[in-house]
């Protein structure tokens, strides 16, 4: 598995070179903060990134590429390089909001999260 890793990686790099003028950077301007923009980039240029095998069958799975994206919004907090107006479109997130929905349907019952430490593990006088 490292080195099919090493593989994506000497191959991204690539990309960056002789796509992107040797950096990411060029990638992200030119999506000009559009995180779908900038995932069908990486998706159309670097194969490795959106693809997996299962079972016998190729399957599309975006998920390491829109990591990327995600990342580089968190790493720049929103702002600069990582302002993407639309970040909330990658579907990444749906992991995430899954739950949540359901439980707002209530299809599923979630515990109450405790605020107050006291109420979990007791005072600490006790």
């Amino acid at each position: 598995m490292l080195a099919e890793r090493l593989t994506n990686v000497q191959e991204a790099g690539k990309v960056f070179v002789e796509k992107c003028g040797g950096t990411f950077v060029n990638a992200i301007r030119a999506a000009g903060n559009n995180a779908q923009g900038l995932l069908e980039t990486i998706l159309e240029d670097i194969p490795s990134s959106c693809h997996t095998g299962f079972l016998t069958e190729r399957v599309e799975c975006y998920k390491r590429a829109q990591i990327l994206v995600a990342d580089v919004c968190a790493c720049f907090e929103g702002k600069g390089f990582g302002m993407f107006t639309n970040i909330v479109q990658l579907t990444i997130f749906v992991d995430y909001c899954i739950p949540q929905g359901e439980k707002e349907l209530n299809y599923i019952h979630l515990p109450q999260c405790h605020s107050n430490t006291e109420q979990l593990f007791g005072s600490q006088s006790s």
